[in-house]
């Protein structure tokens, strides 16, 4: 968590763009949730912050003391449904779900939101905001295709993403999929460079993913966007496909 250094008044280009929208984010204790946490919550939005670890969320909650939008910790079981997180008589505006699988670099699936968990977590929460009449926002973190760590799982994840794009668009629920490469988790959130990334590193920052993240669930920038992906790998897999 020591990537969040980052205060969130600094966040360029975001700021009160989200107020009065509310948010669910899991799992928030991946460095790409974290990212998204930050900005989302820097845009002015009530943020629930959802992971099966409470040590990380209280981590992350006591650096983003000062977010102009409200942020509240939630813990979730280890099966990870919607009726984790109490009464949804106002189901969330948007819900960003980031697998931490293959983020974290970890194959302790006992608790972590698998992408099997992840659809259908999400799933669910696409028909709660279309029960209750709501328009709504989905977006699913996935690895890009050409990454030398994409696994099934994650291209499950995106055939699913495109599947409930389908599925809940006659309701107005857009579903979208940012794509990232390298997240970067060393302890400053430095980008690792390389000679051959064309845009100088292959690492992206987690505020990039929120930044993304935010893009996708702003009404006023995205609203024609439904089954889209985002590729955010800074173009490494354009000159090494194997990567």
């Amino acid at each position: 968590m020591a990537l969040l250094r980052r205060r969130p008044d600094r966040i360029k280009g975001v700021a009160g763009s989200l107020i009065g929208k509310r948010l669910l984010v899991a799992d928030s204790a991946t460095p790409a949730g974290a990212g998204v946490v930050q900005v989302v919550a820097a845009a002015g939005a009530d943020v629930v912050a959802a992971s099966a670890d409470h040590v990380a969320i209280d981590l992350l909650l006591r650096q983003l003391t000062d977010s102009p939008g409200s942020i509240r910790g939630a813990t979730t079981t280890a099966d990870w449904t919607v009726e984790d997180f109490g009464n949804w008589r106002r189901p969330p505006d948007a819900v960003v779900v980031c697998p931490g699988q293959w983020l974290l670099g970890t194959d302790d699936e006992a608790a972590s939101l698998t992408p099997l968990r992840a659809v259908t977590f999400a799933e669910s929460a696409a028909a709660l905001m279309r029960d209750t009449g709501r328009l709504g926002t989905v977006v699913f973190i996935a690895t890009v295709s050409s990454a030398r760590d994409d696994t099934a799982g994650s291209s499950y994840l995106r055939a699913e993403a495109q599947r409930l794009a389908r599925l809940f668009s006659p309701n107005g629920i857009r579903v979208n999929t940012i794509a990232v490469g390298h997240v970067a988790t060393n302890r400053r959130g430095r980008p690792v460079p390389s000679r051959s990334a064309p845009l100088g590193h292959i690492s992206t920052h987690p505020v990039e993913v929120g930044k993304a993240a935010w893009f996708l669930i702003n009404d006023e920038l995205s609203a024609g966007f439904t089954g889209a992906e985002l590729n955010l790998d800074r173009g490494a897999s354009l000159l090494r496909p194997d990567w």
